[in-house]
C-alpha cells in the first residue's frame, strides 16, 4: 500500500469509525480524534501514551450499588486508534495482561481497533530498527511497516484487521499469530538496559532522588503505569482515578502510616 492509498484508507475508515491517531495539539503531539485523514502526524512520538483510552479518568465504576460497563464506550461507535508507535504498542500488551480481568478495561479494548505504525530510528529517541518478529509478541489488529520507496508493508494480527483490509479491498498483507509477551525486556534499547543495571547504587539516583519534588509527572507520560484511586461521593458514586506511588499520600492509611 503507497501512502496516497494510505490516506484513502483513512478516508475509508472515517465513515466506519471514531478514528483517533497523533494530531497536532498546540505544541504537542497527542492522540487525538481525526477528522480528515491529512491531520494524521505519520511519525510523530506522542507526549502522552494511549492509557487515557483504556483507563479513562475519571471513570465511574458503581453509582449506587450499579456498576457502569455497559457505559464504557460513550461514543456508541467502534473506534480505531491510528499510528501507535511500536513501544506504545508493547506497553498496551502489557496492560492488556495486567488488566486481563478487568471488565471496565475488557470493554474499552473490545471496542477499540489498535493499528500499528514503525518509527524512523533517529539520534533522539529510542526507536529500534523494526523486525518482523517483534510483531509475534505483540497484540494488534494491524500494523504498518514503511519501506524505503515510501510504500507500506501491511501485517494484521487478528480476525478483525483481516476483516478490515480485506473489506477496503487490500489483500496484499501478512497475518501474524501472536505468540505471547516478550521476555526479559528484550526489546528495550540494550544500551539503556546495560547502563541501568550497571548503575544500581550509583550516585546519581541519590542527587536526582534529593531533587524530586514528587510531582509524577514521570509517571503520567509513562505508557506502563497503571496506578489508581478508587474515590467515593457523598452521592455514593465510585469513581477510579489515575493515582502515582509518587505522591506521598499514595499508600497512606488511617492513622497516618504509609506503606512506600
Amino acid at each position: 500500500m503507497n501512502e496516497i492509498n494510505y490516506h484513502k484508507f483513512i478516508s475509508w475508515l472515517l465513515l466506519r469509525f471514531a478514528v483517533y491517531g497523533p494530531k497536532q495539539k498546540g505544541e504537542r503531539v497527542c492522540f487525538g480524534k481525526i477528522k480528515t485523514a491529512g491531520e494524521i502526524e505519520f511519525y510523530a512520538k506522542p507526549f502522552y501514551p494511549l492509557r487515557e483510552f483504556f483507563l479513562p479518568c475519571p471513570e465511574t465504576l458503581h453509582q449506587n450499588g450499579k456498576n457502569d460497563i455497559a457505559a464504557a464506550n460513550s461514543e456508541g461507535r467502534k473506534r480505531i486508534i491510528l499510528n501507535i508507535p511500536l513501544y506504545d504498542l508493547e506497553a498496551l500488551s502489557y496492560l492488556m495482561i495486567i488488566f486481563g480481568r478487568d471488565p471496565y478495561f475488557q470493554k474499552h479494548l473490545r471496542n477499540t481497533v489498535i493499528c500499528g505504525i514503525s518509527a524512523v530510528p533517529d539520534d533522539n529517541s529510542f526507536a529500534q530498527k523494526f523486525e518482523d518478529k517483534i510483531l509475534r509478541h505483540l497484540k494488534f489488529d494491524l500494523y504498518f511497516d514503511q519501506n524505503k520507496d515510501g510504500s507500506f508493508r501491511l501485517f494484521t494480527g487478528s480476525e478483525q484487521g483481516q476483516k478490515i483490509l480485506e473489506t477496503f479491498g487490500e489483500k496484499d498483507y501478512a497475518h501474524i499469530e501472536y505468540r505471547g509477551p516478550l521476555n526479559n525486556l528484550s526489546f528495550f534499547p540494550s544500551k539503556i538496559k546495560e547502563k541501568i543495571k550497571a548503575s544500581r547504587g550509583a550516585k546519581i539516583w541519590k542527587d536526582l532522588g534529593k531533587k524530586c519534588l514528587a510531582c509524577g509527572k514521570c509517571s503520567l507520560v509513562c505508557p506502563l503505569c497503571y496506578c489508581y484511586d478508587l474515590k467515593t461521593s457523598s452521592e455514593g458514586k465510585v469513581s477510579r482515578e489515575w493515582g502515582n506511588c509518587f505522591y506521598s499520600e499514595f499508600s497512606e492509611v488511617a492513622g497516618g502510616h504509609k506503606f512506600l
